[in-house]
């Protein structure tokens, strides 16, 4: 059994972050991407994605995602120990005014998934949600996911939103097959016209459950956007 690597960072600044990379639209349907990151005494990451999106119809189109993350530690290491990879691949149907999505994720390799150093370093991944990423050590999990666009039914800006996802196979100290779970439910609706044309308001309940990592939370957001245009 693989344990987790709890060993603390170093709080020393950051001197040096390089990365590079490119997208690429193959067509209408296919992109991708591929970066590379160095942070000195940290990290060296590789990223990549690709998008596929084949319609049926104006109404209709099936799409697959795919990222991925590859970290290693350099240098001094103070993020820690890491030598791991983290990877989703999902699947989103559209059918008029419903989507359907099913999505699986993997860590593999030591320690969790790392990110908090600018450049590349957030979790473009299918399963980094509300409460949790998803991103612990040896973690797999699979999400569910359904959304309804009420333009369809006369109301344009209204949507919902909710899903499920369901971890497991975590590394802790006690356990090599921790589990967890996480479900979000939302609603939105963006302004149509007039003076607040394009404010988008948001109300998101999310409950997150593992007696393993992470403990029990029950959150309620309220997100407001309102778009500027400075030029």
């Amino acid at each position: 059994m693989t344990r987790r690597n709890d060993s603390k960072p170093d709080n020393a600044n950051l001197t040096e972050l390089n990365y590079l990379g490119r997208s690429y639209r193959f067509s209408d349907q296919l992109v991708d991407s591929i970066f590379y990151q160095k942070v000195e005494n940290y990290w060296r990451k590789y990223y990549g994605s690709a998008t596929y999106t084949l319609p049926f119809s104006d109404s209709r189109a099936l799409s697959v995602y795919f990222n991925m993350y590859d970290t290693k530690s350099s240098g001094e290491a103070r993020a820690g120990d890491l030598d791991n990879r983290i990877w989703s691949l999902s699947t989103a149907a559209t059918l008029g005014a419903h989507r359907f999505i099913i999505a699986h994720q993997e860590v593999s390799g030591r320690s969790d998934y790392t990110y908090g150093i600018d450049g590349l370093s957030t979790v473009l991944v299918a399963n980094s949600i509300q409460c949790s990423d998803f991103n612990y050590q040896g973690e797999k999990s699979w999400q569910a996911r359904y959304d309804l666009n009420m333009a369809s039914y006369g109301v344009p800006g209204l949507t919902f939103m909710t899903r499920y996802i369901k971890g497991y196979g975590l590394d802790t100290a006690f356990t090599d097959n921790g589990k967890a779970w996480e479900r979000n439910i939302e609603a939105r609706y963006v302004v149509q016209s007039g003076v607040a044309k394009n404010l988008s308001l948001r109300v998101r309940n999310a409950t997150y459950r593992s007696a393993d990592r992470g403990g029990d939370v029950e959150e309620i957001r309220v997100i407001a956007e309102c778009p500027l245009n400075i030029f």
